[in-house]
């Protein structure tokens, strides 16, 4: 069994499905980032956000918007690297129901890499 992980080139005009029960409130954390940005202007700034304020609104959002973008893409290609060493490990472990120490230890150290790109404490 040998598993590959093939990234859709075409991916950006790829239709994504109506959203499905999930787990996780998404706008209770939304919420929150808020209050936390607020708080932090607040201590940058010295005060609120507020309009007439010197700055050209439109441009700063168009700046951040760029910004947002890049980041998606740098995290779009992080979780393709991501996948590759999970399927990887997942091969090895198949493949191999009777592994050995050089086995195991290659996919510990597969995983390790993955689960400390997502920062998780406690993987030595």
């Amino acid at each position: 069994m040998s598993l590959t992980y093939e990234y859709e080139v075409h991916a950006a005009d790829k239709y994504e499905p109506p959203p499905q029960p999930g787990k996780t409130v998404v706008s209770d954390y939304v919420l929150a980032d808020i209050h936390k940005r607020i708080i932090m202007g607040l201590e940058k700034y010295g005060t609120k956000l507020q309009t007439n304020n010197g700055r050209d609104a439109l441009w700063d959002k168009y700046q951040e918007l760029l910004d947002a973008i890049f980041y998606a893409r740098q995290e779009i290609l992080e979780k393709e690297e991501e996948t590759k060493s999970l399927c990887q490990v997942y091969a090895l472990l198949a493949e191999n129901p009777h592994l050995d120490k050089a086995a195991i230890a290659e996919s510990v150290s597969l995983l390790r890499s993955v689960l400390a790109r997502r920062h998780v404490v406690g993987v030595e």
